[in-house]
């Protein structure tokens, strides 16, 4: 399927591999069945790599994560559609150091509009939160820490950047819950509890970029 899609890319992809995909199409040059092509289907790969991709470079390079510039993985799962040039994935990804979720658009011509919804597994974490205390507004009770971002550019030149009012949303929704769950377990001074929350929700939101990924 690699192959097929996209001749001349640089990943090297391996796993026990299980497909049902449709394809028609019509050409012999590339960029004539690049246009022409259209395929449906599902996939599947198994105890699996991906390595060379500059996509997880860009991600790891942004996390400042070396362990994330390959994808290694347990299962990796899901739909492709192609049609007029461009290929609509969605899938998840099980891996040991991070769970990844993609809803997006590749185009045959290499160029990217991918969200990623990434959940880090404890260990990287506390790493993260390392770098930046913020991290701990976006783990959960198991330790693992969701972020969500955006891939533009190329596969080429692949361009992540942070979601940041997703992120802004999470933080402030944590905050939230726990103030109000310390008003409950209070037995009065509501007021001052809420005035107390107010600040750390604004200082969370005016810093959160600078402190997340130090800049």
């Amino acid at each position: 399927m690699q192959n097929a899609l996209f001749p001349h890319i640089t990943e090297k992809i391996s796993g026990g591999l299980s497909t049902d995909v449709s394809y028609s199409g019509a050409g012999m040059d590339w960029p004539v069945l690049r246009d022409q092509l259209s395929a449906d289907g599902n996939f599947s790969l198994l105890d699996g790599k991906i390595l060379n991709s500059r996509v997880a470079r860009s991600i790891a390079d942004l996390l400042g994560m070396p362990e994330l510039k390959d994808f290694v993985f347990a299962n990796f799962s899901g739909n492709v559609k192609v049609s007029e040039g461009d290929l609509q994935l969605t899938s998840s990804m099980e891996g040991r150091d991070m769970n990844m979720e993609a809803a997006g658009r590749i185009g045959l011509d290499k160029t990217l509009d991918l969200p990623l919804t990434l959940q880090l597994s404890p260990e990287l974490s506390r790493r993260l939160q390392q770098k930046a205390s913020i991290v701990r507004y976006l783990s959960n009770e198991q330790g693992k820490t969701t972020l969500r971002l955006k891939v533009d550019g190329t596969l080429d030149k692949p361009q992540p950047v942070l979601d940041s009012t997703s992120v802004r949303k999470l933080v402030r929704d944590t905050l939230l819950n726990r103030a109000l769950g310390e008003i409950d377990r209070s037995s009065g001074g509501e007021g001052d509890q809420q005035n107390a929350a107010q600040p750390s929700l604004e200082e969370a939101g005016k810093g959160l970029l600078k402190g997340l990924l130090g800049k």
